[in-house]
Order: structure tokens, then C-alpha cells, then sequence
């Protein structure tokens, strides 16, 4: 819904997993959008976006390794 109407997305991921949200949806939301990175609470979390690069490629990672395990 939010591709067909023109919006877009933008992940906090290490807050998101911080917090209890589970794991971001980035790789679902990647197949149709292109997400941003963002920080949402920065006495929680580091504010440079390197980081959060760092952490949403690790994510990516981590989950292929998971799919792939899987079968």
C-alpha cells in the first residue's frame, strides 16, 4: 500500500530491535521501495549513520543466513 500510493519508509533499525519491535522488515520492504535509515531515540542509540549502515547490513546478512539454513 505504501509503494502504490507514492510513500516511503524509513527504518530505525537498532532502536526498532532495542525496543522490542522485532526485527525490521527490511528486506520485505526493500523488494518494492527503497527504505532510508534513520535514528528515532539517540540517548538509546549511537546517531551516526555509519552505525546504522553497519547494523542494517548485518541485519540483511543475519537474515539470508537464516533463510538459507532453513531451506
Amino acid at each position: 500500500m505504501i509503494a502504490d500510493t507514492g510513500g516511503s519508509v524509513s527504518l530505525s533499525g537498532a532502536i526498532e530491535m532495542q525496543m522490542g519491535h522485532g526485527s525490521p522488515r527490511s528486506r520485505r520492504i526493500g523488494l518494492r521501495l527503497a527504505p532510508s535509515l534513520s535514528v528515532d531515540v539517540e540517548c538509546s542509540q549511537p546517531g551516526d549513520m555509519f552505525g546504522q549502515m553497519r547494523m542494517a547490513f548485518a541485519l540483511q546478512r543475519m537474515t539470508a543466513h537464516e533463510l538459507t539454513l532453513a531451506g
